[in-house]
């Protein structure tokens, strides 16, 4: 039987970009408890989202190019197939939770057909741009974008070989239309600064290019990501993003939060001893039901709402009802609705691995 692929420290930096979208969920609810909006870790969220698609860049490019290696073809079957299981269940029956809640509880945040149609045809990021979304379903735009990736992403690794040189160009480009729109539109709000803004893939190529540069054991790359300092300046960068310290950078802080993040990946999955080692088994378990965290925290948030009605409640101890509602309600859902599923991927699985 063929050795199972797991890195280090992968589910624990899950959990803290699950648990950053978590927590800046709660803070930007605040207005309902507290009459006025608290935006200090709106940024995190969205950086932290940044994490999650430069952590699938890197395995998804990563387990396929091992795939094309090992078998000399990619299967695509199987490889939308394992995406359909790991995604879909989760996805469809959060969409049906929430519109259901909100029939029972708010029957006038019930979205119209047209909305729903979006979501159903994986493209909740052009509803959210187009302000056509469904209520609570704030964190289904990033999974748009990932199943977009998906869709396109193992044909690229099949047929290109000189892969690197268009991963390059895609992340020039994205940053360069990215700018050039902030410039033509002062930085307001329009469709195509959102679109731009939101739309990820630059994200993803940074975080396949760590993946190629893994598998070739590029030295230099190697022996920067085992420094202590690539984990001390990872999670200081953290910090500063969740006391919003960073928007003098604007344009900067998602390129630069991928890199970090890449580099932050390679200095977790190496073996050598570390200074920050995210294999505990309580982060490792928030980890393996981090997308549980990710997908229904603002549904807790719009419950505790409904149940509390205009009782204040401290902002710590909302964080604190919040987190551990999702925390509960994402463990149940991992072991009842997404375990089966992911035990019925693995038989798809030809590079096999583990949380």
């Amino acid at each position: 039987m063929a050795e199972r692929v797991y890195f280090r420290g992968l589910d624990g930096l899950r959990a803290i970009a699950a648990s950053g979208v978590m927590v800046s969920h709660v803070l930007s609810a605040l207005h309902h408890f507290h009459g006025h909006a608290h935006h200090a870790g709106l940024e995190l969220a969205n950086q932290s989202v940044v994490v999650f698609f430069t952590l699938s860049g890197f395995l998804i490019t990563f387990l396929l190019l091992r795939e094309r290696d090992q078998l000399g073809d990619i299967d695509l079957r199987a490889f939308y197939v394992r995406r359909i299981l790991r995604i879909w269940p989760l996805y469809f029956f959060y969409i049906a939770l929430a519109m259901t809640c909100h029939a029972l509880f708010d029957p006038q945040g019930v979205p119209n057909a047209s909305y729903v149609i979006l979501f159903i045809c994986f493209i909740p990021n052009i509803a959210f741009n187009l302000n056509r979304y469904m209520p609570d379903t704030g964190p289904l735009w990033s999974i748009g974008i990932e199943e977009q990736f998906y869709a396109l992403w193992p044909l690229v690794v099949r047929h290109v070989r000189k892969l690197s040189r268009l991963l390059v160009a895609v992340i020039v480009c994205v940053l360069g239309a990215r700018v050039a729109m902030h410039v033509a539109h002062g930085g307001g709000k329009h469709l195509a600064v959102s679109v731009l803004d939101s739309i990820g893939y630059d994200s993803m190529a940074i975080g396949a290019l760590f993946a190629i540069a893994y598998r070739r054991a590029m030295p230099t790359l190697l022996r920067v990501a085992r420094s202590p300092f690539v984990a001390v300046v990872f999670l200081g960068w953290i910090a500063l993003l969740a006391t919003n310290q960073l928007y003098v950078l604007s344009l900067a802080v998602t390129p630069t939060t991928s890199a970090l993040t890449g580099l932050f990946i390679l200095n977790q999955i190496d073996d050598r001893k570390k200074l920050v080692d995210l294999e505990q088994p309580g982060i490792r378990y928030l980890g393996r039901i981090s997308f549980g965290i990710y997908v229904y925290n603002p549904l807790m948030v719009s419950l505790l709402v409904w149940i509390t009605g205009d009782r204040r409640i401290p902002a710590f101890g909302l964080v604190l009802l919040v987190s551990a509602m999702t925390i509960a309600v994402a463990s149940l859902s991992y072991r009842f609705l997404e375990k089966p599923f992911l035990r019925l991927k693995d038989r798809f699985a030809h590079i096999k691995t583990t949380a």
